[in-house]
């Protein structure tokens, strides 16, 4: 299983966000993706939770393979979300993908029903 290592801060600047989303994080994020993948598939549909979602490339590898699931995507970095959300409105994952400002630390303010992953 993949180990993410987070951030030690957070990138909430425009020019931030813009120069994470355009680094190639292919290999990381299609290994991460399939891991969660492998995992969900175990049950027909549920939930999954992408703490610390960033631009939310992550969320959009897993829909786009688990169409019936709803993935919940959360960061505090507001520019990451906004980029975020337009890649979502890219994919047309609307409807499957919600973005959220969350600070994964303080995740015990925000409940989620029947999370799955």
């Amino acid at each position: 299983m993949l180990q993410r290592i987070p951030e030690p801060e957070v990138m909430d600047s425009p020019a931030e966000a813009i120069a994470y989303d355009s680094m190639d994080f292919t290999e990381v994020n299609s290994a991460f993706a399939q891991d969660a993948i492998a995992i969900a598939q175990l049950q027909a549909r549920g939930f999954i939770l992408d703490a610390g979602t960033g631009t939310a490339r992550i969320p959009i590898a897993i829909a786009r393979q688990l169409p019936q699931w709803q993935i919940i995507g959360i960061d505090l970095a507001k520019s990451m979300l906004e980029i975020g959300t337009h890649h979502v409105e890219q994919a047309g994952l609307q409807a499957q993908i919600q973005l959220e400002c969350v600070d994964a630390k303080q995740m015990q303010q925000f409940q989620i029903q029947n999370l799955t992953v």
